[in-house]
């Protein structure tokens, strides 16, 4: 069951940004880089058309130029997942109230080569077939007909 949406939107830079709704607050996660504040960083609204207020400093692990950042909430935790593309990596970062992130980049499990993407929940049901698929693909086999 698909649980939340994700919006992916372009912003000036040509970068994207993901946000997140609750109950009342609507988040807007984007990157910045070469102005001292690299990394992710988080605003807040009340309406998807703004205006947005800058509520964090950079929450991404330090060192990382990052971006591509898309959201999911799972349980409590928000996960927040960033293209770390200097390193040619893919991370992940959570949080229960938006202030306080544990980096789970070490937990994440994602093809090689992966860059930017977006993710979303899905049943069980949908899974499997999207894994079947993919294996299906990767043997060298007709993909066949996509009912999702």
């Amino acid at each position: 069951m698909l649980t939340m949406a994700i919006i992916l939107m372009g912003v000036v830079s040509g970068e994207t940004a993901a946000q997140a709704k609750t109950n009342d607050e609507i988040y807007l996660f984007t990157s910045f880089r070469g102005n001292g504040e690299d990394g992710l960083h988080l605003a807040t609204s009340d309406k998807v058309t703004g205006p947005w207020k800058k509520t964090s400093e950079p929450f991404s692990p330090k060192g990382l130029w990052v971006e591509g950042a898309t959201a999911l909430k799972i349980g409590n935790y928000w996960y927040v997942y960033f293209d770390a593309y200097m390193t040619h990596s893919y991370g992940a970062i959570r949080t229960e109230d938006f202030k306080s992130w544990e980096n789970v980049s070490e937990e994440l499990k994602v093809p090689k080569g992966m860059r930017h993407g977006t993710v979303f929940s899905a049943s069980h049901d949908i899974l499997d077939k999207l894994l079947k698929q993919e294996l299906t693909v990767q043997s060298g086999s007709p993909a066949g007909k996509r009912n999702f």
